[in-house]
């Protein structure tokens, strides 16, 4: 999440060559949602991170080139849980969740 986790955005997309000492963007693909975005409106790929602002307030995911498909169709699912303590780790899993497939 931008602005706050700039810098480890910026560290996973970055390498320094350690003989010329020269930064280098690694190209990869991610997903740019806006923080306070719904119904997929706003979202786009992009592959140069240099073009993402750190006063940007998005949400950025590492985009999954060959994701797991249902007959050929993407999906995703919903699962809502409660954590209710880390020591001991306490989880309480809702019994009603949401499976959502794309259409095309």
């Amino acid at each position: 999440m931008l602005p706050h986790d700039f810098k480890d955005f910026w560290d996973e997309t970055h390498q320094m060559d350690p003989k010329t000492g020269k930064i280098s963007e690694n190209k990869r693909t991610f997903i740019v949602k806006p923080e306070d975005g719904c119904q997929g409106k706003g979202i786009y790929l992009t592959n140069k991170a240099d073009e993402i602002k750190p006063s940007d307030h998005i949400v950025i995911q590492k985009y999954m080139h060959k994701p797991h498909l249902i007959e050929g169709f993407k999906y995703d699912l919903r699962v809502y849980v409660f954590v209710n303590g880390i020591n001991p780790l306490r989880v309480y899993v809702y019994k009603d969740g949401l499976a959502r497939f794309a259409t095309e």
